[in-house]
């Protein structure tokens, strides 16, 4: 299975990366070498970069990098989707929270 073919919230482990020496070379500093589990958290539109969470590193790829990576079943997808449901709270209560900031500054302008 090519790591392009994964579906959000899904886990697989890297088996193989058939990239350029110099591509795999970055790819390999970042963390995502052989036998790291690896896990899509989204998709960019029309055919943009996928985004994945590996080693508690996020990292984008474009798809034409990702179908040269050949993957393995890694972990249930269960645990992989509690992660990128907690990553979409923690943006969530981010947002909240810089709303709450902004509203707090806006009054201490005048001081």
């Amino acid at each position: 299975m090519k790591l392009s073919e994964l579906k959000k919230g899904e886990s697989a482990k890297i088996a193989y990366i058939d990239l350029p020496e110099k591509e795999r070379d970055r790819l390999n500093r970042t963390g995502l070498t052989e036998g790291v589990e690896i896990t899509l958290i989204r998709r960019a539109p029309f055919s943009g970069p996928l985004e994945f969470r590996t080693r508690d590193f996020y990292l984008a790829l474009r798809v034409s990098q990702a179908e040269k990576i050949e993957v393995s079943a890694g972990k249930a997808e269960n645990s992989a989707k509690k992660t990128v449901d907690s990553r979409v709270e923690n943006a969530e209560n981010g947002a909240a929270c810089s709303r709450v900031v902004k509203k707090e500054m806006r009054g201490r302008t005048g001081n």
